[in-house]
């Protein structure tokens, strides 16, 4: 439905509206320690038809004893190269001073990203943070979906090499296409993938499903159509790293448009078998000095 008037409005905007910072997705944040990822993410309506909005973002875990690593909040809007303005859990950001976007396609320069660090506005066992974003000045009157990815470590949890990419890379045209981005400094082991993107729909045109997202060579997931609403899919999938220069991660579409905006991984850090043997045979040596102190 929107894909046809977002068309005839790009076909201006992209004369009008100057390219943004950012032009694909890039790497924003990467450590390695106790880590864990989550992301969370929700679209709007039937249509993104709002300038201003309010609702919550909900993780599905935050321990207590957690410490907060790297967190931000996104906005996904159309159109809107002036400015907005946000405010998380209650806390007006950045003094009410609208920022500018955070990154557009260069090709596709009508689908914004903003984004905010919110690192130490998270609070350890709290799930649920409510937001509210406003364009300043008012222009695309279109916010599509909001996100919020948070690394937080945990004495109790695995080592593990948190990567977070993001920014706006516009995938789809009348046939079938695929965008690629290469993920770089993970080592091998299992991963958990996240990768969010707003506009997804299967209305036009009709029946445009069957998306599909790879990482490292072998399809991890999809369909990406309107998992949250009509304007926004989060995919949560698993995967393996060969520990190489390049982990490449793509999502291809038959014929749909939408912008892939974030892609996050967790990748767990397999114990080296020297340490799993040194580990058993201190065991062993324990057992062996308990039997002879109780002889």
């Amino acid at each position: 439905m929107y894909k046809s008037i977002l068309g005839t409005v790009c076909a201006c905007a992209i004369i009008l509206i100057p390219v943004s910072t950012l032009a694909s997705l890039v790497q924003a944040y990467q450590g390695t320690g106790n880590y864990e990822l989550e992301v969370a993410a929700v679209g709007f309506g039937a249509a993104p038809t709002v300038a201003s909005t309010t609702n919550t973002l909900n993780l599905s875990v935050l321990p207590g004893s957690a410490t907060s690593v790297q967190a931000y909040l996104y906005a996904y809007d159309i159109n809107q190269s002036g400015g907005m303005t946000a405010s998380f859990n209650g806390t007006t950001l950045l003094g009410g001073t609208p920022i500018g976007p955070y990154a557009s396609d260069s090709g596709f320069s009508t689908l914004y990203t903003y984004r905010w660090d919110v690192t130490s506005m998270i609070i350890p066992g709290t799930t649920n943070y409510s937001w509210s974003f406003s364009e300043s000045p008012i222009q695309g009157n279109s916010i599509a979906m909001a996100a919020l990815a948070v690394v937080y470590s945990d004495p109790s949890l695995p080592t593990s090499t948190a990567t977070i990419y993001d920014g706006m890379t516009y995938v789809g045209n009348t046939h079938p296409e695929t965008e690629t981005i290469n993920i770089t400094g993970l080592p091998a082991g299992s991963n958990k993938i996240f990768a969010a993107t707003f506009l997804d729909d299967n209305n036009n045109p009709p029946g445009s499903t069957g998306e599909t997202v790879t990482f490292n060579g072998s399809t991890i997931g999809g369909p990406l159509d309107k998992n949250l609403s009509l304007n926004g899919s989060l995919l949560q999938m698993t995967g393996t790293s060969g520990g190489t220069t390049n982990t490449p991660m793509s999502i291809s579409t038959q014929s749909d448009e939408f912008g892939w905006t974030l892609a996050a991984t967790l990748t767990t850090v397999p114990i080296p078998p020297a340490i799993w043997l040194f580990g058993t045979g201190l065991v062993g040596l324990i057992g062996v000095a308990r039997r002879k102190k109780s002889a």
